[in-house]
């Protein structure tokens, strides 16, 4: 295992690793806006373009996490691996405006339905925009447990460490929202903040390929098996297994609540500020800035605290 001295040669990754986050979450929100705008043009309402953007985003992080969670565990370099996949982010945010040109071609044939079966002629535009945007957010949303894998040392700093990412990439997404609602879009339109959104992944890509052929690979990753770490940070609880999936099934529900939560402000705020785009960014700013709070007070105060791990059978 790797000594206490040793963990400070690769201490300046893991401020690498923090700033290239930040950034991904202003990127990954600035994909988030415009892209509400693009199929706000293809569906001509705002409320089934908010309803199939934010279902590609939750669908692309939940795919992306449940994957590429169980390959970091597998991989040898997370830190290499995560600027892949902002270069994969990057690469497919270049394409998108083009992607969505040709998705228009089909629009044409199928318009006729909307007068006979209006339904399904919602339901095929949103499985084909659904299509064009889960892949990028399947590599977005595979990035905070790859990085995790890295910074987590112990389980001793998991939740702290785990906290101090969340809140680090929801304040760029912060970030990333605003400018792209108040700022970008006005100022360059929608293809050329896009591109900003590209680029700036792809930056991420190349300073983490340069980070990763600088660090002192001679210094071997603190291992995190139960066995290598002592008795006071880990500790097992015996819990029947119906409990493990009561607390993943309220979880679920209560993402169920918080995405009809952002579609039901967002129809209220165009109510009061008129502009769909701005009443987008006015709800995600809000809610963002509240889910980076809540994991910086994560990490601050509960972060440190010993990690209890349960067996549910």
């Amino acid at each position: 295992m790797m000594q206490i001295g040793e963990r400070s040669k690769q201490d300046w990754l893991l401020y690498v690793g923090l700033f290239c986050f930040f950034f991904s979450g202003v990127a990954g929100l600035v994909y988030e806006v415009v892209w509400t705008r693009m199929l706000t043009q293809i569906f001509g309402n705002t409320t089934y373009a908010i309803a199939t953007v934010l279902s590609a985003f939750m669908a692309g992080l939940a795919i992306g996490s449940y994957v590429f969670g169980r390959i970091a565990d597998r991989g040898k370099n997370d830190f290499l691996l995560y600027g892949l996949l902002e270069a994969g982010v990057g690469i497919y945010g270049f394409a998108v405006p083009w992607l969505f040109n040709l998705a228009q071609k089909f629009y044409g044939p199928i318009y006729g339905l909307n007068e006979s079966y209006p339904f399904l002629f919602n339901l095929m535009l949103f499985f084909l925009s659904f299509g064009l945007l889960v892949f990028p957010t399947l590599l977005m949303g595979a990035t905070l447990p790859v990085l995790s894998r890295f910074f987590v040392r112990s389980f001793e700093e998991l939740g702290r460490r785990v906290g101090d990412l969340y809140a680090t990439n929801t304040l760029g997404a912060v970030i990333g929202c605003a400018v792209a609602g108040y700022l970008f879009i006005p100022m360059l339109g929608m293809r050329r903040t896009v591109y900003f959104a590209a680029i700036t992944n792809l930056v991420i890509a190349l300073l983490i390929l340069i980070a990763d052929r600088l660090r002192d690979k001679s210094v071997i990753e603190v291992a995190t098996d139960v066995e290598a770490l002592p008795p006071k940070e880990l500790t097992v609880h015996e819990r029947p297994s119906w409990i493990g999936w009561v607390v993943l099934t309220a979880f679920g529900v209560s993402g169920f609540a918080a995405l009809v939560y952002e579609n039901a402000w967002t129809r209220a705020l165009t109510l009061v500020i008129g502009s769909s785009v701005y009443s987008f960014t006015t709800m995600l700013v809000t809610f963002l800035v509240g889910l980076a709070l809540g994991g910086v007070l994560y990490a601050r105060f509960m972060g440190e605290r010993a990690v209890r791990t349960s067996t549910f059978g």
